[in-house]
C-alpha cells in the first residue's frame, strides 16, 4: 500500500515543486530546493519520496520545539499548534524529537514509512460548536467552518458559531485588528450565530455559551496532551510547554490548567513556526530493516551471537547512506549516524524506540549494553518494578538515522531595556474572564513590550498575526529571546 499511495502522490508533487524549484532558479535563487520530510529532516527534490512528506508541517513544528529547548536548556517540551482546522501536538524528551509511529495511517491506510510522532484532532478556531444529539451539551469539533465559508464573523456567509466566533464575543479579539487589521471581524453576526444555535436552546446568555465552548475546545486539547504524555509514561507537570499556531496563544492558558503546567514560551513568529521549524532541520536520510533478533532468549538463558548477522544489515545501510549523501553533493565525513532499534520484552505487543550505544556488535558486552539501555528506558517511563528481562528481549526492527549538519540561524540575546509596560498599553477592553461577567482588561502592544518587561493577568497581548490572552493567576514577560514567557502566578 506504501508503493501504491506514494505512486499516486508522486505526479503532481513532482510536478509542482520541479516548476517551484525553476520559479526559485528564474528569480536568481542559487541554492537547492530543500523538501522537509516527514521523518524529521530534508532531503534535495531528487531525494524525496512523495509519501516522505506526508504531515511533515507538523513534524517541522515538532523539530523546531526541539531546537526551542535547546536554547532554553530545557528536556522536556510539550509542543502545541493550534490552527484554524486542527489541533496539533507532539512530545520532545531529553532534547529529542524521538517518538516515531511506525506504521502511520494515511486517510484509512496503514503504510510502512515510519514519521515523527504528532498527533492531530479537530480543534481549531474554524471548529463549529453545536448542541450535542441528546441536547444536553455542547460539542466542539471535529467539523470545521474552513476559510470559505469560515466563522460566521469573516462575514462570508458562515452561519455556524465557531471557536473564533466565541473569542470575538468574549472579548479576547480586536475586531479592528485582526490580522493586524488586514481583516476586520463582524461581532453582530458572531453573537447572532452563537445565540441561535446555542445560547437560546439551552436558555443561555451569548457570553455564558460563548464561554462554554472555550471551556469545551480547551479541555478536549488539555485531554489530548494528558492522555498521550501519561501514555508515554511521563507527568505533564514535568513539561514546558509551547504554542503556536494563529490561536495557540489564545487558548494556551485554558489547555495547559488541565495539564497544570505552569510555564508556556509563546513567539513572535507564532503564526509561522512550523516554517522556523524547517529552517532548523539538517539534511537526514533514514534507512529501516525489518530483520528481529532476540538479544536474550529466556528459554536459554543466553544472548545473541550473530554478530555478522547484524553487522551486515547495518553496513548495508550505511552503504545506501553514503551513496545517497554522495549523490546529492555532500561530504560524508561531515555526516553523524546514530543507529535505533525497535525493542520489546517477550511477545509484549508495543515497542520502544531505543537509542544503541554502538553501532556494531563485537561480542557479548555490546548485546548487554543495548538490552541494559532498552531496560533503563522501560524503567524511567513505566517504573522501577516494571522491567521484565526473564521475558526475554527482542529487536523488531532497526533504523538507521544519517544526519548531515547544516548552518542554521541563531536568535541573538537581548538584554532588558528597562522600558515601562505601560508604554505599550493600547487601552482597555470588556472581557469575559468567567461567570462573574465582563471585566474591564487592559490591552497591550506585543511589538512594543521590551525584553524584560512583565505584564500581570487578566490582559491581552495582541501582535499582528495571533493575540495572546492572559487570564488572573498568569503572567506574561519577555525574555532575552523577545518570546513571551507565560508562567502561573497562584
Amino acid at each position: 500500500m506504501t508503493t501504491v499511495l506514494d505512486a499516486y502522490l508522486h505526479r503532481d508533487l513532482s510536478e509542482q515543486l520541479t516548476s517551484l524549484n525553476e520559479e526559485l532558479i528564474d528569480a536568481g535563487y542559487e541554492k537547492p530546493l530543500m523538501i522537509i520530510h516527514g521523518t524529521g529532516g530534508m532531503s534535495r527534490l531528487s531525494h524525496t519520496a512523495a509519501v516522505d512528506t506526508y504531515n511533515s508541517g507538523p513534524v517541522a513544528g515538532l523539530l523546531g520545539g526541539a531546537e526551542i529547548a535547546k536554547m532554553y536548556g530545557v528536556e522536556n517540551v510539550l509542543v502545541t499548534d493550534v490552527g484554524g482546522t486542527s489541533f496539533d501536538f507532539g512530545v520532545v524528551v531529553d532534547g529529542e524529537a524521538s517518538f516515531y509511529d511506525l506504521f502511520p495511517t494515511i486517510e484509512r491506510w496503514r503504510v510502512q514509512t515510519p514519521l515523527l510522532e504528532v498527533k492531530t484532532i479537530g480543534a481549531g478556531g474554524g471548529s463549529i460548536a453545536r448542541i450535542s444529539p441528546t441536547g444536553s451539551r455542547i460539542t466542539v469539533g471535529p467539523e470545521s467552518a474552513g476559510s470559505m465559508p469560515g466563522p460566521a464573523c469573516y462575514g462570508l456567509g458562515g452561519k455556524e458559531p465557531t471557536v473564533t466566533d466565541a473569542d470575538l464575543v468574549l472579548g479576547y479579539l480586536n475586531p479592528e485588528y485582526y490580522l493586524g487589521g488586514k481583516k476586520k471581524l463582524d461581532t453582530r453576526r458572531a453573537r447572532r450565530a452563537i445565540e441561535d444555535r446555542i445560547a437560546k436552546p439551552l436558555g443561555m446568555s451569548v457570553e455564558e455559551a460563548a464561554l462554554a465552548i472555550k471551556r469545551v475546545v480547551d479541555s478536549t486539547m488539555g485531554g489530548e496532551i494528558f492522555k498521550e504524555v501519561v501514555l508515554k509514561g511521563y507527568d505533564p507537570r514535568e513539561f514546558v510547554m509551547l504554542a503556536y499556531g494563529g490561536a495557540g496563544a489564545t487558548h494556551c492558558c485554558g489547555y495547559a490548567e488541565a495539564l497544570d503546567v505552569s510555564r508556556i514560551l509563546t513567539f513572535p513568529y507564532s503564526s509561522v513556526f512550523c516554517a522556523f521549524g524547517g529552517s532548523v532541520m539538517d539534511i537526514l536520510s533514514v534507512y529501516e530493516s525489518s530483520d528481529s533478533f532476540i538479544f536474550y532468549d529466556n528459554l536459554t538463558g543466553s544472548y545473541f551471537d550473530e554478530y555478522d548477522r547484524f553487522n551486515l544489515i547495518v553496513n548495508d545501510m550505511v552503504f545506501l547512506a553514503f551513496r545517497d549523501l554522495k549523490s546529492q553533493g555532500f561530504d560524508i565525513d561531515l555526516a553523524d549516524f546514530s543507529l535505533e532499534l525497535e525493542m520489546r520484552y517477550g511477545t509484549q505487543f508495543f515497542t520502544e524506540n531505543v537509542a544503541s550505544p554502538v553501532g556494531m556488535l563485537h561480542g557479548t558486552e555490546d548485546v548487554k549494553a543495548i538490552c541494559d539501555r532498552f531496560t533503563e528506558k522501560y524503567k524511567v517511563l513505566y517504573g522501577e518494578t516494571s522491567a521484565y528481562p526473564d521475558g526475554g528481549i527482542e529487536v523488531l526492527s532497526m533504523r538507521l538515522k544519517a544526519t548531515y549538519p547544516l548552518g542554521h540561524y541563531r536568535f541573538p540575546v537581548h538584554s532588558p531595556d528597562g522600558s515601562d509596560p505601560a508604554g505599550a498599553l493600547k487601552g482597555t477592553r470588556s472581557v469575559v474572564w468567567d461567570e462573574s461577567g465582563p471585566v474591564s482588561t487592559p490591552i497591550y502592544d506585543a511589538a512594543l513590550l521590551g525584553c524584560g518587561a512583565v505584564v500581570g493577568g487578566p490582559a491581552i497581548v495582541e501582535a499582528d498575526d495571533t493575540t495572546c490572552v492572559v487570564p488572573g493567576g498568569w503572567s506574561y514577560a519577555v525574555d532575552r529571546f523577545l518570546d513571551g514567557v507565560i508562567e502561573k502566578t497562584k
